[in-house]
């Protein structure tokens, strides 16, 4: 019996209910005030997203209305399609506006039924459609009712949203005192949002003169939440992204990165790492739930993220304040500081849950406690930080305190050190000082011994080819011809001649050595001189039938190193002989110049340009050029020639020119002539 009583009582007051849907009308008969039809609404749920308004409009539907109890109908944050209904009697000349101030729901569609129940206007509008498109250009959903006067309407509206809860408190008013209302708090919003921007730009001032990593995730996360408020009331759609509507679907991508920051920032000011590392891990694996919510987001699953959001939110919030209580039991002690300054967006987040459920009667100060509570913390976060600041500043000082005193102690110990060790630094730099003059002098003696040794194996291997080279030919003419008596009796001359001149070239180059390299001046007879070198090349130069002319004067004596003038001398005509084709000339002539002496090896060969001549004596260039009949030489002789003039206070100069020949001059600066030879 009591069960059927209950029944009839539910079935009276369900009955009432669709009663109160069907019957009650908002008369609209006042410019200057806001009309509430949030309590004479009635709402029907589509939850497979199908209805349409000729079907919601039918008599099958009217009956499943629900009646509003509420002045703000919220169905939380849901996937489904609401259907919202009222009755409207427009008693005025001008027709009003309606407003839903949840300017993040996606798209909404208004019906205007007549008494006959006929569409007579309907209108689109949300989320996704831009400013610019919108009948008032304001980031705020206003609605053009189109209601004539004297008449009752019926309204519909269609409401979906992907991402935020589906709160949509109403009002109907003039568009003279929506402007009046909207004036005061566009004062509002732009005092906050001026000082987000304020305290993002002053942390990132903060990270780029301290370099202290705090501030820029303080900063990102303040961004954050800046973007993510001005989504939610409109300013961004208004005025920063207006161009993409679209974006209004992330606002869980920006929830989770307001997170991640506050976790990074969190981590970074309590120093968790030091203070609390058992509780470290885990602030990052928090992490990694919004790092999924963004993938999840970013893939258009944006009821899935929205809800992982708002539980991920929850655990974030109450840990970090786990994590400050137990760092500031550690002895740290800005952790209260940060306790106090985040405790108001945690009451503001608890409350603002409290009203996306419906647990708490939805009102101004609910709508807008998450925005009031985060600007409160973030101002108080702010003065934790200059607080952290002053303790820095604090320590540092004390810390340079302590590091003067220890450096004037340290000061006077190294002044007594430094006598002590000025005595045996200063001998030990006189050692040091030997040292390097002594190994310094055995290093040059050791480099001129190794140039010493280049030079003679290089002397060696020059000079030696032009007596080997004419031993081998009288040898190799000996075989391969039968010789008369007299032929034979001439080659078995020029044969000694050649080995003469060998032994005396090597016994020359040996006494050299053994002496060392040293000065000697002999007494020479220029033309014989000059005969000697001729002799020695005499078969090599009539194998190419070339002419030698010895144009020196006879008698002439000079004081000179011998073995210089006949290495120079026998260079100069190998490579003549060498450069000049058949039938040629060579002569040596000479000239006395007051106590200088001047010898000319001359040739009328095949010539050099004056590149070849610029990079003759260069000691780095090795290069041997093959003669007139492909004769080779090492690419030494002349480089060495110059090297002994100038040891010997000599010069060696060239004349050249293409097909004319070459002009070799050996001048003697010293060349004493003999007392005899100037009488005569």
């Amino acid at each position: 019996m009591k069960n059927t009583y209950f029944l009839v009582w539910i079935s009276l007051l369900l009955s009432g209910n669709l009663v109160n849907a069907q019957d009650s009308v908002v008369k609209i008969n006042d410019n200057d005030i806001f009309f509430f039809p949030g309590l004479y609404s009635s709402y029907l749920v589509d939850h497979k997203n199908e209805l349409k308004i000729s079907e919601i409009s039918s008599q099958k539907y009217q009956s499943k209305f629900i009646a509003n109890k509420t002045e703000t109908p919220n169905f939380r944050l849901t996937s489904s399609t609401i259907w919202l209904k009222f009755k409207v009697l427009h008693e005025l000349d001008q027709s009003p506006y309606l407003e839903i101030i949840n300017p993040a729901l996606d798209t909404i569609e208004y019906f205007l039924f007549n008494n006959e129940g006929q569409l007579v206007h309907h209108h689109l509008t949300g989320n996704f459609v831009k400013v610019e498109d919108r009948m008032i250009r304001s980031g705020q959903v206003m609605i053009d009712m189109n209601l004539n006067e004297n008449f009752s309407y019926t309204c519909y509206l269609k409401i979906n949203s992907k991402s935020p809860s589906i709160t949509a408190p109403i009002r109907i008013a003039s568009l003279k005192k929506y402007y009046e209302t909207k004036h005061s708090d566009s004062i509002w919003q732009g005092i906050y949002f001026g000082l987000i921007l304020f305290l993002f730009v002053y942390n990132l001032f903060l990270f780029s003169s301290l370099k202290e990593a705090t501030y820029l995730y303080f900063a990102f996360f303040i961004a954050c939440m800046g973007l993510l408020f001005a989504l939610f009331k409109g300013f961004g759609l208004q005025y920063i992204w207006s161009s993409y509507p679209y974006f209004n679907l992330y606002s869980s991508l920006l929830g989770a990165l307001a997170g991640i920051f506050m976790i990074m920032f969190t981590s970074s000011f309590l120093n968790s790492r030091i203070k609390t590392p058992k509780l470290h891990t885990w602030l990052f694996a928090l992490i990694g739930f919004y790092i999924i919510i963004i993938v999840l987001n970013l893939a258009n699953v944006h009821y899935i993220s929205t809800k992982l959001l708002e539980y991920n939110s929850i655990a974030v919030l109450f840990f970090l304040m786990f994590v400050a209580v137990k760092a500031w039991k550690n002895g740290f002690e800005p952790s209260k500081y940060y306790l106090f300054a985040w405790s108001f967006f945690v009451l503001g987040f608890v409350v603002f849950l409290f009203g996306e459920n419906g647990l708490v009667e939805a009102n101004y100060i609910v709508e807008n406690i998450l925005q009031i509570s985060s600007t409160i913390s973030i101002l108080f976060m702010s003065f934790a930080l200059s607080k952290k600041i002053n303790i820095y500043i604090e320590k540092r000082n004390e810390a340079q305190a302590l590091a003067l005193k220890t450096a004037i102690e340290n000061e006077k110990l190294i002044s007594r050190q430094n006598q002590l060790l000025e005595a045996k630094a200063n001998q030990r730099t006189e050692d040091l000082e030997q040292t390097i003059v002594t190994l310094s002098k055995q290093r040059k003696d050791l480099h001129e011994a190794n140039n010493f040794k280049d030079k003679i194996f290089s002397i060696i291997s020059h000079d030696l080819k032009s007596p080997i080279s004419t031993l081998a030919g009288l040898l190799k003419l000996m075989k391969t011809k039968s010789l008369n008596e007299n032929e034979q009796s001439k080659v078995v001359d020029t044969l000694e001649l050649a080995l003469n001149s060998t032994k005396y070239l090597l016994d020359n180059i040996l006494a050299w050595a053994y002496k060392n390299n040293q000065k000697e001046i002999d007494e020479i007879e220029v033309y014989e001189l000059t005969e000697e070198i001729f002799h020695l090349f005499r078969y090599q130069a009539e194998l190419k039938n070339i002419n030698l002319k010895n144009m020196v004067e006879k008698g002439f004596h000079i004081e000179a190193n011998k073995n210089m003038l006949q290495l120079v001398m026998r260079n100069l005509v190998s490579n003549a002989i060498k450069f000049t084709k058949k039938y040629g000339t060579i002569e040596i002539s000479m000239k006395q110049d007051y106590l200088h002496l001047l010898l000319f090896v001359k040739d009328n060969g095949i010539g050099m340009t004056n590149e070849v001549i610029a990079g003759l004596f260069k000691a780095n260039n090795h290069m041997s050029t093959r003669g007139t009949e492909n004769e080779k030489g090492t690419g030494l002789g002349l480089k060495l020639c110059k090297e002994f003039l100038d040891k010997y206070n000599g010069h060696l100069e060239v004349e050249s020119k293409i097909g004319e020949g070459s002009t070799f001059t050996i001048k003697l600066k010293n060349a004493i002539p003999v007392l005899e030879t100037l009488f005569n």
